[in-house]
């Protein structure tokens, strides 16, 4: 019997949670691989005209690696920025009509 993990919504994530990404994202500054594994660590709904959702990417080996901010399509054809921060965080910025929608992590 074979289990398959299906996309969380972003408003069902929940901090302290480990994810597996369920994209492939390569550019010249921003890697993220398909099962790659996360952490929710923050959730900022404070912030003009979006919800920034901060992971720790629980594979990086760069504490100062940072990434420039991308617009990237999900599958789900929402468009996302995403930056990689100092001390491997990675974070996601959705604006508040995507709340509900599929996130990039399983």
């Amino acid at each position: 019997m074979s289990s398959t993990l299906l996309a969380a919504t972003w408003n069902d994530l929940e901090l302290r949670q480990k994810y597996l990404s369920q994209i492939n994202l390569q550019t010249y500054n921003l890697d993220i691989s398909e099962d790659q594994p996360f952490e929710l660590v923050n959730i900022n709904s404070d912030l003009d005209r979006v919800i920034q959702f901060s992971f720790s990417d629980l594979n990086c080996v760069d504490m100062e690696s940072e990434s420039d901010l991308i617009l990237t399509v999900l599958e789900n054809n929402s468009e996302v920025g995403m930056k990689h921060e100092k001390n491997c965080l990675l974070s996601i910025y959705i604006e508040p009509y995507q709340y509900y929608d599929e996130s990039f992590v399983k």
